[in-house]
């Protein structure tokens, strides 16, 4: 009985907890990659908290990986509480940058019935854009 216990969910030859965490990213929200990287991290022993703060921060999301590290954070804990500060802070600006939804444009009705163009008056001459340029002076050769 403890056998089969053990064969249905003790960890094989074959579970690689360690290699699990080097290759896990964030895929969701950042408590759910927390649960997974803790679920895993527990299973191994002998890491290092410098190993395990700079395992976490390179598997979080690009945009969040940025802001993470700029704070330089010295703990797991400080490095966990900056990801979930900048995730609510992109989180909110999503929301309140949304494009507001452009009006609706609808076509003017169109006629079916044809009128003749109206006779229209001869276009009036506009007065010129720029000022006539200087009459040109003859100049004597002397000699």
């Amino acid at each position: 009985m403890v056998q089969a216990l053990e064969n249905r969910f003790a960890p094989t030859a074959f579970d690689d907890p360690r290699g699990k965490l080097f290759k896990l990213t964030q895929s969701s929200s950042v408590t759910s990659y927390l649960t997974e990287f803790e679920s895993l991290a527990n299973r191994i022993v002998g890491l290092q908290p410098s190993f395990l703060l700079s395992c976490f921060i390179s598997g979080l999301k690009p945009e969040l990986r940025r802001d993470v590290i700029a704070h330089q954070p010295s703990s797991l804990s400080q490095a966990v509480g900056y990801a979930r500060l900048h995730e609510e802070k992109l989180f909110d600006s999503s929301r309140t940058h949304r494009p507001s939804p452009s009006p609706r444009w609808s076509a003017p009705p169109i006629s079916r019935t044809f009128s003749p163009p109206s006779p229209s008056p001869p276009p009036k001459s506009l007065p010129p854009l720029l000022p006539p340029p200087p009459p040109k002076t003859r100049f004597k050769q002397l000699t």
